[in-house]
């Protein structure tokens, strides 16, 4: 009998120690996949975000276009009442008529100018936001950009940790195993000690 708990305990201790770290590779195993999914979901809305750049930037010049045919109407206008006022000064004469006409295009000449001064401010004032929006947006695309390659680059070395410490498990138990098999195979030797002590 005494010979028959010590091969338990050496029993025990063979396998026991196999099936601990097993449960803690499973845990590191759902920890790398977890992650994974964490990056999958980060990669997604980082594409989301260029999508609505994109969308943004079309916008953007969209208005940027409309500007412009705003300002050449404006230019257009402008150089119509250019004209007129051209007329009527090729028209004057020393009637008084002529001069309150001539002074009512000029009114309405210097505000043109004056709207048009003003558009064209405003026109330049958005340009150079939209050039500074535009090289922010270039700046966030690039960092965007190298997160989703760094993204890509974790992705495959989780891949590879995964592979790496499923070999490794692997291992250890053909290992395990290996030092198990001489107990196990000594089983018949030890029953036939016990029947002929008990004997």
């Amino acid at each position: 009998m005494l010979a028959h708990d010590k091969f338990s305990a050496q029993k025990v201790a063979f396998i026991q120690p196999a099936n601990r770290p097993l449960s803690h590779r499973e845990a590191e195993l759902e920890t790398l996949r977890r992650s994974n999914e964490d990056l999958r979901r980060k990669n997604d809305e980082l594409n989301e975000k260029l999508t609505l750049e994109g969308y943004f930037q079309t916008e953007r010049e969209t208005k940027f276009r409309q500007l412009e045919e705003r300002n050449e109407q404006l230019a257009q206008e402008m150089r119509k009442l250019k004209d007129e006022r051209a007329k009527l000064q090729s028209a004057l004469s020393d009637s008084k008529l002529a001069q309150i006409k001539l002074r009512h295009a000029t009114a309405r000449a210097t505000r043109a100018k004056i709207e048009l001064n003003d558009l064209n401010r405003d026109l330049q004032q958005k340009i150079d936001f939209l050039i500074e929006e535009n090289q922010r947006l270039n700046k966030f695309k690039f960092i965007l950009l190298e997160a989703k390659n760094w993204i890509a680059r974790w992705n495959y070395d989780l891949g590879e940790l995964a592979y790496l410490a499923r070999r490794r498990l692997q291992g250890k138990l053909q290992r395990q195993l290996k030092k198990s098999a001489p107990v196990i195979a000594s089983e018949p030797a030890v029953a036939a000690e016990e029947k002929w002590f008990i004997k």
